[in-house]
């Protein structure tokens, strides 16, 4: 960059009137080694606001890392997690009504039979009109079993 150039962003730059990208021209400029001997006076300067810069970044990096370092760390509840303590959830909800809802319904459950047309509740009533149906099938089984024999008889005739 020309030496007039600069000179004219130094006097924009002490009256406040440069913009960003001017006053980066200017840092750049000064940054070099061939600086004009002319506006050598400036350069300790520039460099003063560069190293002062460097230095505000710094902070700036690390008070960011040490929000980020200090921050209360959040546990992410993954998804598979929520469906297993939801399923865990219903199954125990499920065993806890099978298991005594059930009982109740058991024990308030009636026996019924009928006979001839006839009703039966009673238990000991049930029982005895089981065992003699049960007598009255081993007695016909008796008579079937004979009739059989005697089928078996009549072949041996011929």
């Amino acid at each position: 960059m020309k030496t007039n150039n600069i000179k004219q962003l130094l006097d924009k730059y002490f009256e406040g009137q440069t913009s960003l990208q001017e006053e980066r021209c200017l840092r750049n400029y000064f940054r070099q080694d061939n600086v004009d001997k002319s506006l050598t006076e400036f350069k300790p300067m520039f460099d003063f606001l560069n190293e002062e810069r460097k230095i505000a970044m710094i902070e700036v990096n690390e008070t960011i890392i040490s929000k980020q370092i200090n921050r209360p760390k959040i546990k992410k509840i993954r998804f598979s997690r929520i469906c297993i303590g939801t399923a865990a959830t219903v199954m125990l909800c499920l065993g806890v009504k099978f298991t005594f809802f059930n009982q109740q319904k058991e024990t308030s459950v009636q026996s019924i039979v009928y006979v001839d047309g006839k009703k039966f509740t009673d238990l000991k009533t049930i029982r005895l009109q089981t065992l003699n149906t049960l007598e009255v099938i081993s007695e016909s089984e008796d008579d079937v079993i004979a009739t059989q024999i005697d089928i078996l008889n009549s072949f041996n005739d011929f």
